[in-house]
């Protein structure tokens, strides 16, 4: 019985130590909402997609909800970025795909919501760029 227990123990362990493993080489951001998207740049017709855009710190710091929304959708707009005279360096921000945990839980997310995700795989080079391997969305703050 003790050799059972201590097999059972073992491979628990090497489950948890693997999945520690796995979780800490996940890529993560943090960002605000720009909005909840019903269209779906993959094709998949079941999906629903958010609209996250990266602020500095600076940005958002001290600011209200307000500000930040405001900032926000000014950072999301792409037609800045589609002058070939802009020299502004930032980025539209990133489409990520709503995981299957956050669609089963249901969590609604609201423009200017500040949000971190974890994710995996590559980005595609898009305006804006898209990322289809989202493991977990996480609302942060205000």
């Amino acid at each position: 019985m003790k050799k059972l227990l201590k097999r059972i123990s073992a491979i628990l362990l090497l489950i948890l130590l693997v999945f520690i493993i796995w979780f800490i080489s996940l890529r993560s951001t943090t960002g605000y909402v720009y909005q909840e998207m019903e269209l779906n740049p993959y094709g998949d017709l079941h999906t629903k997609n958010i609209w996250v855009v990266e602020l500095e710190p600076d940005e958002t710091e001290g600011k209200t909800k307000a500000e930040i929304i405001e900032a926000v959708q000014e950072q999301a707009d792409t037609s800045r970025f589609l002058d070939e005279g802009s020299t502004d360096n930032g980025s539209p921000g990133t489409i990520y795909r709503i995981p299957l945990i956050n669609r089963q839980i249901d969590t609604k997310f609201q423009i200017g919501d500040k949000v971190k995700i974890y994710w995996r795989g590559a980005v595609m080079e898009s305006l804006p760029g898209q990322i289809d391997g989202t493991v977990l969305v996480i609302k942060t703050g205000k």
